[in-house]
């Protein structure tokens, strides 16, 4: 674990309050959901629970979502998918369009490992279309990224 994910720790044994323990459990899920997977879910899933008894969606979603990342690296499509879909909803809800577009994106990825290469290529489309909306730029270059892959999977190289 690195140093700031350490200071979080420290930060999490010492958190007064659900939104306060709340905030740092984001934070801890966001910093692993990339480089420790079973630990990112471990803080996502708490951050879940605290999420859903303050009603707070935006943390909903973004715990949904924080899941979601980490399900897919562990090779769990299914359960990835459903937190993507709730973190969704949470998102379109909320006119957080973009999480929306984080959602389709990482819902195309899902699909494409999963060589459901139309339905991905569905999701990447809603993904670049609510990324360019809110001007999310690189987020629509990386979108644009995984449509080019799922081309050259298809092997339509143009």
């Amino acid at each position: 674990m690195r140093d700031d994910n350490i200071d979080l720790e420290k930060e999490l044994a010492n958190a007064e309050g659900p939104e306060q323990r709340l905030s740092v459990l984001l934070e801890l899920m966001d910093s692993l959901k990339e480089i420790d997977y079973v630990d990112g879910w471990k803080y996502g899933h708490e951050a879940l629970e605290i999420a859903t008894q303050l009603k707070d969606r935006i943390s909903t979603g973004r715990s949904h979502e924080g899941l979601a990342n980490c399900l897919w690296k562990l090779a769990e499509y299914s359960e990835a998918m459903e937190h993507y879909e709730m973190a969704l909803d949470h998102y379109l809800s909320q006119g957080d369009l973009y999480g929306a577009a984080r959602c389709y994106c990482g819902m195309g990825i899902v699909l494409g490992t999963l060589e459901n290469y139309r339905s991905a290529l569905d999701y990447f489309d809603d993904g670049l279309s609510a990324a360019k909306r809110v001007g999310k730029h690189e987020l629509a270059a990386t979108i644009v990224g995984n449509i080019g892959h799922i081309y050259f999977n298809f092997g339509n190289y143009p």
